[in-house]
């Protein structure tokens, strides 16, 4: 089966143009003899690699790359069967960009796909914005103190739904950005299982209602500047023409503005009327409010 995997990672000291065409010497040979294609990108500190090839292979050459003292802190972004390849001419081509570039244009003898995930990749790479990504051991070492008073809310009248908020904390202001709300009811059920228990349309009509009191409960808790996260299922996105319309109404009794929310689609239901649902998330943008993927990665 053939794989792309995807790679970054640190260079240890600095490096030249010859230390680069190096790389590519000690590379060629291996990757001709095992027909693998590629492309290595380095901005003066940071190498990306896209790897093509025989998934047995790919996974060997990654773990042997790994231990090469040139580079450290390596972090796998990609790794996945693929149905041609983006680098088939090239068993490693090399793209040096430069500090003051802002932007990189790819070689035309290479055509990836504007719409393709490399494609987004390397344009993240090239323009800087892939540096939010941190590894595992660099995460360990985030460290922030938030201090906040406490707040109690009064529980929603007239009804065994609830929500519980938890703050979300930005290292970077040293503070709380945002609250996420999650449904509970009088039994501290979990919302996979209050909504399991509904039968489908019912259930869309349920999971858009009950922001109603996300809103307003949350619309208590926030200071200028912070937002208010809620769940939403993709089909009460599809199945409600008025989903907009109902989540602007909320949030205009709460007082807020679509700004302060994001919703999160949340995870644990395929989503089936894709043009239908493409459409509502346009309007859904249109109107301000933030979009977010819950718990992403999972489902």
């Amino acid at each position: 089966m053939l794989s792309q995997l995807v790679y970054r990672s640190r260079a240890t000291h600095k490096m030249s143009e010859p230390d680069i065409d190096k790389i590519v010497t000690d590379s060629e040979p291996f990757n001709q003899a095992n027909d693998v294609t590629g492309l290595l990108l380095f901005d003066g500190e940071f190498f990306f690699q896209v790897l093509e090839g025989k998934g047995d292979v790919i996974h060997g050459l990654f773990e042997h790359i790994k231990t090469d003292p040139r580079h450290t802190n390596v972090v796998k972004v990609l790794d996945s069967a693929c149905a041609k390849r983006d680098f088939g001419k090239w068993n490693l081509r090399t793209l040096i960009l430069k500090p003051e570039s802002q932007c990189y244009w790819l070689p035309s003898d290479i055509t990836v796909k504007r719409d393709s995930r490399v494609f987004s990749l390397l344009n993240s790479f090239a323009t800087g914005r892939w540096r939010s990504c941190v590894s595992a051991a660099e995460r360990a070492t985030v460290n922030c103190t938030i201090a906040t008073s406490q707040i109690d809310l009064t529980p929603y009248p007239s009804s065994d739904i609830q929500f519980a908020f938890q703050p979300i904390v930005d290292s970077r202001i040293g503070g709380i950005s945002s609250y996420e709300s999650l449904l509970r009811n009088s039994e501290g059920r979990f919302p996979e299982l209050i909504l399991a228990d509904l039968p489908e349309q019912q259930r869309y009509e349920f999971d858009l209602k009950s922001k109603a009191i996300a809103i307003a409960q949350g619309a208590k808790l926030l200071q200028p500047g912070q937002s208010l996260s809620v769940n939403l299922l993709p089909g009460a996105i599809t199945n409600n023409e008025q989903v907009v319309s109902q989540l602007l109404h909320y949030l205009k009794q709460g007082g807020l503005k679509p700004e302060q929310l994001i919703l999160e689609i949340t995870e644990s239901e395929m989503v089936k009327e894709s043009d239908a649902f493409f459409a509502v998330i346009e309007d859904i943008r249109a109107a301000g409010i933030r979009l977010a993927l819950d718990d992403f990665g999972a489902g």
